[in-house]
């Protein structure tokens, strides 16, 4: 991209990789975070304020500060959604409600 331009990177996330500000995978500094995102103080400031706040009142502000930042650098763009309907048989029990399966805690009646 010496040149100038965009480039462009597909990847997806269930809902409890992107579930805040620290857990996300946006970032505001390359060297540390994932590759080819934007080095932006501001945006990793706001990630810190985020990490230090004690109050959930104070934590939503941050995380709708973040989101605005993220939507004005325009780090990343939603293509589409898609699920995984999933069916298990009536007697398996034990399944933890989770966004993800976890395989321990069943039986077979």
């Amino acid at each position: 991209m010496s040149e100038g331009g965009w480039n462009l990177f597909h990847t997806w996330w269930i809902g409890a990789d992107v579930i805040d500000p620290l857990a996300n995978a946006f970032s505001g500094n390359p060297e540390k975070g994932w590759f080819g995102w934007a080095d932006d103080a501001e945006l990793e400031q706001l990630r810190s304020d985020f990490a230090l706040a004690t109050s959930p009142e104070d934590k939503k502000a941050i995380a709708e500060k973040v989101q605005e930042k993220l939507w004005g650098i325009a780090a990343s763009g939603e293509l589409g959604q898609f699920f995984v309907p999933v069916a298990y048989r009536d007697n398996v029990k034990g399944l933890i409600k989770s966004p993800v399966q976890f395989f321990w805690n069943l039986s077979v009646e």
